[in-house]
């Protein structure tokens, strides 16, 4: 498979994978992963923190600001974000993805916004 768009994050989950070359992210979704990908310039200790942080708390349908507000605090993210990385699938997927995959192009067209990744080559 060559290319595949995404609109939920089991699909994306699904699209890594599978390895597929390209993925097309679209909508809410994408908007989430441009946020979320900040956690990519972050580092190992702030990474794990996160991770613990997202784990233990308990996630009842949706997050509630009071939730994630000390997680905020503490890694020094913004609450958009850390909601975005969750809405994408979380802390491990996001890395994972942008490990994996460069973005080749991200905007906005008459369907919202999109995001196409490209895999990186192996060489």
């Amino acid at each position: 498979m060559s290319s595949l768009t995404v609109t939920t994050k089991e699909e994306l989950k699904k699209a890594k994978e599978s390895n597929v070359n390209e993925i097309i992210i679209v909508g809410e979704l994408a908007e989430n992963l441009k946020k979320a990908k900040t956690i990519t310039t972050l580092g190992a200790g702030v990474i794990t923190v996160l991770t613990v942080a997202l784990a233990i708390t308990p996630a009842s349908g949706g997050l509630s600001l009071a939730a994630v507000a000390p997680i905020a605090f503490t890694t020094g993210l913004s609450a958009s974000v850390i909601i975005a990385i969750i809405a994408v699938g979380g802390v491990t997927l996001t890395i994972a993805l942008f490990k994996d995959y460069d973005e080749a192009e991200a905007g906005v067209n008459i369907n919202g916004a999109f995001i196409k990744l490209k895999r990186k080559s192996s060489s």
